[in-house]
């Protein structure tokens, strides 16, 4: 059972497996011993506590002494997994099958344009394109036109398709490009985007025009986060780091102005960090100023009228706060209690007041309030509210009405999308388009594969734009076979009418799952101190073996963020050999709220690890796992969790895996399609 988590990760950067001794006699190697690093003596003190660090002199990866031993390491790992070289290559060919190969994103509307992204056949990077809405009924004099205005550098409207960014081309010029943000001008002429030439996160911001393909001028800036364009497509703001990259200053550059760049804002404070975003109608530039747990905003008119910013409501400890407009009022979601005016652990709530009498007294709570539901991000349209809620720590999204109505009771007139039963995962798309009554978002769960969808607000109704063809293909063949097995087992005892449709005939609209073929569970595990954590657990229905299957266990909890249970279709390589896979929902997380997130952190980190170990034990007590094949993953925050787990309890575990994003020139490869919607150039 042991070649099944065998996978060759000993000697992937950023990536390494902590695997219990074999026992004795056990296998070949059983003899090999691992490196051991060596113990230097080291003592550091931090608040007042002084400890001993032996292995101090590995942070310093210069240290030829640091190469020598992951060396060590990584022939240590080929020789332990050499005899799985055959699986491996398996592994990589099931893996490999499932990627579809010329991969491209539904276009998604704003305006009179269509945007969208793809990666052609043959080529590893996306290619950032657009399209005129009327380029289906374009004449060939049209055409014409357009070429040749394109040739001459006229200014007209290019109807066919239209190149923003070519990653593969950048790349090629470059050797190594990671792009931060791309966003397209309120006119649909221009697009400022920034670009990481040396995996140091440190962004060069650039403006190109969009119909000509040339850059406007020089780089306008280095070490910019974050950027947005004037309602006049003219100017824009962005974000510049200090030396401890931090984004701490806006600045204002006029395309058509020879003065430079402008200053408008410096966060002088340490602590808080700024980025600069505009609200959905144009008519604001939001300057936000936010710390690990409070947050300032100031309001700049993005019309270029009024050049004075506008504060919000002034920083409090505890109190965080996100601002949108609409018709002259200003929609607020914050923690904050109203009544001593400072944060208090509670969840979100939404507000509103009017834009011209900002002061917090006149802030109107929008009562949404239900039990196991919190609320953890808005959207806006010209006559919808989108609010994403989690219930019972699984998301759902309600749509209010604009102008917000309510009933005889004082309570908010809302409804909540009847999105596919079984989402884990929902991720909204770009939703660029204010005037627009559909919202686009992507939904998912390890046993559905990931399905755009555009959900139209007032209708109520969602299309299903794209789900992965590979994957649905598998799909159709199980119930092909199932309704095989079916009319098979009614012949057997003389069934008469036996009905022959095909298992794949289903409606256009439907998101297809793997429910037929894998099971998903969710449950509630009773941690340390009774408190009960949310499980999910997922495996095969024809090969689940009861108290002996192998399982890996995935946990993060932290930072109020939630475990990410998204479709991953290398997920089925281990499902179809009979593992099972878990997802402990700890505390530290932001599944149930902010006092689950505060629950999990600072003086009481330890009740994540408590959860995380409940959740193991319970795999093996309920007969999910055999109690020697358990393993443990955890990605960036994650390793903290299940590093500190293995310290407290090793006994659980087999096996585990502790992983971190490096963005390395040498090692960073882009996924194929990973989450390109999502990328599209806003």
């Amino acid at each position: 059972m042991r070649s099944h988590h065998a996978k060759r990760i000993g000697s992937s950067i950023g990536i390494r497996l902590y695997q219990r001794a074999p026992k004795s006699g056990s296998r070949k190697d059983s003899n090999l011993k691992a490196p051991v690093a060596n113990k230097e003596v080291y003592t550091r003190s931090k608040h007042g506590i002084t400890w001993d660090d032996p292995y101090h002199w590995m942070s310093n990866a210069r240290d030829p002494s640091v190469r020598r031993h992951l060396e060590l390491e990584n022939l240590y790992t080929d020789t332990i997994m050499g005899s799985t070289s055959a699986l491996q290559a398996e592994l990589r060919e099931e893996m490999a099958s499932r990627i579809v190969g010329d991969e491209s994103s539904p276009p998604e509307r704003w305006g009179s344009w269509l945007y969208y992204a793809k990666i052609p056949e043959g080529q590893d990077y996306p290619v950032y394109l657009r399209r005129h809405v009327d380029a289906g009924s374009v004449t060939w004099l049209q055409r014409l036109k357009s070429n040749v205005g394109r040739f001459f550098q006229v200014e007209q409207c290019n109807l066919v398709e239209q190149k923003l960014l070519d990653m593969n081309e950048l790349v090629e010029g470059h050797g190594f490009v990671h792009l931060g943000v791309c966003k397209v001008s309120k006119d649909h002429r221009l697009l400022a985007y920034t670009l990481d030439f040396f995996g140091r996160e440190v962004f060069t911001l650039f403006v190109k025009d969009i119909q000509t393909g040339a850059l406007i001028s020089k780089p306008i800036a280095k070490g910019v986060v974050s950027v947005e364009w004037a309602r006049d497509s003219c100017s824009l703001l962005y974000t510049k780091m200090d030396k401890m990259l931090r984004p701490f200053r806006v600045f204002k550059h006029n395309l058509k102005s020879k003065g430079g760049n402008i200053l408008v804002y410096e966060e002088k404070n340490p602590q808080f960090f700024i980025d600069v975003s505009k609200t959905k109608d144009w008519c604001f530039f939001t300057i936000n100023s936010n710390s690990k747990t409070s947050s300032e905003v100031y309001l700049l008119d993005a019309n270029g009228h009024n050049e004075e910013i506008k504060l919000v409501e002034h920083r409090r400890p505890g109190v965080e706060y996100f601002v949108e407009h609409q018709d002259g009022q200003l929609f607020l979601l914050t923690n904050a209690d109203m009544s001593h005016r400072q944060g208090s652990g509670s969840n979100y709530k939404l507000f509103n007041c009017p834009i011209n009498d900002l002061r917090f007294d006149n802030w109107k709570h929008i009562v949404l309030e239900e039990p196991d539901v919190v609320i953890y991000d808005m959207d806006i349209f010209e006559r919808h509210l989108v609010l994403f809620e989690r219930k019972d720590g699984l998301p759902q999204i309600r749509v209010l009405k604009l102008p917000i109505s309510v009933d005889m009771m004082q309570r908010v007139c809302s409804d909540v999308l009847p999105l596919p039963k079984g989402v884990c995962s929902i991720t909204p798309g770009l939703n660029q388009d204010y005037s627009s009554s559909v919202l686009r978002l992507s939904i998912s769960s390890p046993i559905m594969p990931e399905a755009l969808l555009d959900c139209d607000l007032s209708s109520k109704e969602f299309a299903v734009l794209q789900q992965n063809e590979v994957v649905c293909s598998l799909i159709h063949k199980a119930k092909e076979k199932r309704l095989k097995t079916e009319i098979s087992s009614e012949q057997d005892h003389d069934a008469p009418n036996v009905c022959r449709s095909q298992a794949c005939d289903s409606t256009e609209n439907e998101v297809l799952d793997l429910s037929e073929m894998y099971a998903l569970e969710h449950v509630k595990v009773a941690s340390h101190d009774m408190v009960e954590v949310p499980l999910t657990i997922v495996y095969s229905r024809d090969l689940k073996m009861e108290g002996k299957s192998p399982a890996l266990l995935t946990g993060y909890g932290a930072y109020g963020e939630s475990l990410d249970m998204k479709w991953c279709a290398d997920s089925l390589s281990l499902l179809d050999r009979g593992w099972v896979l878990a997802f402990a929902h700890v505390r530290g997380g932001g599944e149930l709220g902010k006092a689950w997130h505060d629950s999990g952190r600072l003086l009481k980190k330890l009740n994540s690890m408590h959860d995380f170990l409940a959740c193991g034990e319970f795999l093996v007590k309920r007969g999910f796992c055999h109690r020697d094949f358990l393993t443990a993953r955890g990605v960036s925050a994650g390793g903290l969790l299940v590093a500190a787990s293995i310290h407290m309890q090793a006994a659980l575990f087999l096996a585990v895996i502790l992983k971190v994003h490096l963005h390395l020139p040498d090692t960073i490869h882009y996924s194929k399609l990973d989450k390109l919607h999502d990328e599209t150039c806003r």
